[in-house]
């Protein structure tokens, strides 16, 4: 198993300075997809994975994930899940109640490939 970190993820654990934060700049980044405008990114034109088509199929994805999540649920989680969608990994690990509670999560993994998972339901996963 290995481990990675979005740069949308990053970006939200830099408003609290904590551990979760020191845990994750040990991580290794996975690429950058771009959703949303362009004064909505977290990262700089080096950081941009893909084509300008990809960031179309981008936005559609994160629209998708808007609808099945619960209402207020962030961009920047959003993006972080594209990220992890996009990068083929088989799961994205978060607290966000609006992607991982009971209806949401239910609803994202029969959609999608990549499973929204809580640190706990990872952990149990793991059997540790």
């Amino acid at each position: 198993m290995s481990l990675r970190v979005s740069l949308h993820t990053l970006h939200e654990l830099e408003q609290k300075q904590d551990g979760a934060l020191e845990l994750a700049r040990t991580l290794p980044e996975l690429p950058h997809s771009p959703v949303g405008a362009w004064d909505e990114q977290v990262g700089n034109w080096k950081q941009q994975t893909g084509s300008w088509d990809d960031g179309r199929r981008n936005d559609e994805i994160q629209l998708e994930l808007k609808a099945l999540a619960k209402s207020g649920t962030d961009i920047r989680d959003r993006g972080g899940y594209i990220d992890a969608l996009c990068s083929g990994l088989d799961g994205f690990v978060t607290s966000d109640k609006q992607l991982v509670g009971l209806g949401p999560s239910k609803r994202i993994n029969e959609w999608f490939s990549t499973k929204v998972l809580t640190p706990e339901q990872l952990v149990k996963e793991l059997g540790v």
